[in-house]
């Protein structure tokens, strides 16, 4: 018998350093960032439109040591099949707060005024 449990966590303040953004825009894309988050390498899609409209219209540039601040929804999805337990993560940077680069100034777009500093 298969039983599946969703559990979904939201993380504010989430640090990922970009290793590769997603510059094109194609409407309902499954296209998925690569980042660095907690030493790990992730996949993840951006949600913020305001943060991706920006990314399209180059405001944004990235580059080597390029991190977001953000809000982070991370999905885990646990499978057990009466033998093991398989787990399964999936990463969705609801918010992005700021965006740091290598020589640690920060930049701020209109969009994260509204968010406190961390």
């Amino acid at each position: 018998m298969l039983r599946d449990e969703i559990i979904k966590k939201e993380v504010i303040g989430v640090t990922i350093y970009i290793v590769s953004p997603v510059l094109v825009k194609i409407p309902k894309s499954k296209l998925r960032w690569k980042g660095i988050y907690m030493n790990s390498p992730i996949d993840f899609i951006i949600e913020d439109k305001k943060f991706l409209k920006q990314v399209e219209n180059d405001d944004i540039k990235f580059g080597n040591g390029t991190n977001i601040k953000c809000v982070l929804e991370i999905t885990t999805k646990t499978k057990y099949d009466g033998m093991e337990f398989q787990e399964e993560f999936s990463y969705l940077v609801k918010h992005v707060m700021q965006r740091e680069d290598n020589e640690n100034s920060v930049k701020n777009c209109s969009m994260f005024l509204h968010f406190p500093a961390l």
